[in-house]
């Protein structure tokens, strides 16, 4: 299943109001760009600006493995301790 393709459109309408009470942090996405996964990545971004949230989007070098999460890990974290 792939999100943002096989999900309804009231999907995003549904998560939006939870994310707003329950995150105090804007969304954060980040995707390699030999990612399996960018294409997706995309079609989530473009449905969450959609629906209205403002998320944090990157887009690096490399593919879906440790080395690209350890950079995000280190680039997010901060922000949950703000």
């Amino acid at each position: 299943m792939v999100l943002g393709r096989t999900y309804p459109e009231t999907f995003m309408t549904d998560v939006v109001p939870f994310v707003e009470r329950t995150y105090r942090v804007a969304p954060y996405m980040a995707v390699g760009v030999d990612d399996i996964l960018l294409d997706n990545s995309r079609v989530l971004l473009q449905h969450m600006k959609n629906v209205g949230l403002a998320p944090t989007y990157k887009e690096t070098p490399g593919a879906h493995t440790f080395f690209v999460w350890r950079e995000y890990l280190s680039d997010f974290a901060p922000q949950l301790f703000r």
